[in-house]
């Protein structure tokens, strides 16, 4: 019952951590935080052993509703770690472009070569 405590704990506070917007300049520290929340859950629910009483099912419900909370939010900040990637790819790819624009265009100069001797 102890480790289903202790889970409920890290999932209240991952909660908690993901309930308030994430600026930018705190998104490094709020996904090492988060990482770091995962890890300890992980590990704390390897522990759960059964036999379980009927407090510890009560409880291990309520851990469910509370899971059932933090997926959306997790979701969401993987979302926007996934589209600032892709915007930053993006950008780069744009400053490259516009800091030599004819690197993609093919090296022929109009000769003709007869391949026929």
């Amino acid at each position: 019952m102890i480790q289903l405590e202790i889970y409920k704990e890290k999932t209240t506070e991952l909660l908690q951590l993901l309930e308030n917007p994430i600026k930018l300049d705190d998104r490094d520290d709020v996904v090492n935080k988060v990482d770091q929340l995962l890890n300890e859950r992980e590990i704390v629910i390897s522990e759960i052993k059964p036999p379980y009483d009927e407090a510890t099912i009560q409880l291990g419900k309520e851990v469910v509703q509370l899971d059932e909370q933090l997926k959306p939010k997790l979701d969401v900040l993987l979302l926007k770690i996934k589209s600032d990637m892709k915007n930053n790819k993006k950008q780069t790819r744009s400053t490259k472009q516009y800091l030599n624009p004819y690197q993609k265009l093919a090296n022929y100069d109009g000769m003709f070569m007869d391949s026929k001797k």
